[in-house]
């Protein structure tokens, strides 16, 4: 078989990843993702997670990106899962910068 193609450096963090999911997001799907719902961030998950443990090769030895979730994890909270970690993360950066135009 072939190998895929990389089409950039693997993340070695949870802020890259995050960097990196939300520049590929159309404005519509950033937009959702601010206002999504507990029930619908779980629907979310179940079809995202099994992409971002694969494509992030959390449980194939990328061990600074797993290091980095669980140091981002609240020691209280008991969700220690990398891709809802992940998935927090990024909507909680879209929510910090909701509404706020970049033109570049």
């Amino acid at each position: 078989m072939y190998e895929r193609a990389t089409r950039y450096d693997i993340p070695e963090t949870v802020d890259e990843v995050v960097d990196l999911l939300i520049s590929d997001l159309l404005i519509y799907h950033r937009e959702t993702l601010v206002h999504i719902t507990e029930n619908q961030f779980d629907r979310l998950y179940q079809t995202v997670a099994p992409y971002i443990l694969d494509e992030f090769r959390l449980w194939t030895g990328n061990e600074a990106l797993l290091h980095s979730c669980l140091t981002e994890t609240d020691p209280e909270d008991p969700e220690t899962d990398p891709a809802v970690i992940i998935l927090r993360k990024v909507k909680s950066q879209l929510r910090e910068h909701h509404g706020i135009l970049i033109i570049a």
